[in-house]
């Protein structure tokens, strides 16, 4: 069974109290995560579009990231963090993104980042368009998989939400 849900919520500023708060308040407002059981493999999607520290306000926060993944681990859940930002899809390139982004940061709250750039080939002969494409593995042996997009505009739309975060699960450009 597949439930989307999403939640919006201000956060002042990125001292932890207010992520958490912030956070907490957005997690509440669609029910929280009482679906969480111990051993779970989270997928937690994040969108980093390009190699910028967080001050740039490019990519999802890692310390709002951090924040989720210390409440799953808290759940005993098993929380990876992950993308396949434009460009190579292999370890020395995105590991330059994790480190830049701050990403490197949900280590500290129990959680893995993603070390899995195999891909696989998915087929919808019923599209009109997209019949094949390549998409990441690291996503498919998830119990569950959360979208943590950041809500910016974007250059070809004036707002994407969380839908173009998923490009971020077909690897390269």
């Amino acid at each position: 069974m597949s439930v989307y849900t999403s939640s919006v919520v201000r956060c002042p500023d990125y001292s932890d109290a207010s992520v958490n708060a912030a956070l907490e308040e957005a997690l509440a407002a669609i029910g929280g995560l009482d679906w969480v059981e111990p051993g779970m493999r989270i997928g937690v999607k994040v969108n980093m579009a390009a190699p910028k520290a967080p001050e740039y306000a490019v990519c999802t926060d890692p310390a709002l990231v951090a924040s989720l993944c210390r409440m799953l681990v808290a759940r005993g859940a098993k929380p990876i963090v992950g993308d396949s930002p434009g460009g190579l899809y292999n370890a020395a390139y995105v590991e330059r993104f994790y480190s830049v982004t701050g990403m490197e940061r949900v280590l500290e709250a129990g959680a893995k980042l993603n070390d899995d750039f195999t891909q696989y080939e998915v087929s919808y002969p019923e599209a009109v368009v997209a019949k094949h494409f390549t998409r990441t593995s690291w996503l498919r042996d998830c119990d569950a998989v959360i979208t943590f997009a950041k809500l910016k505009t974007h250059g070809m739309m004036g707002m994407t939400g969380a839908v173009k975060n998923q490009y971020g699960t077909v690897p390269g450009t």
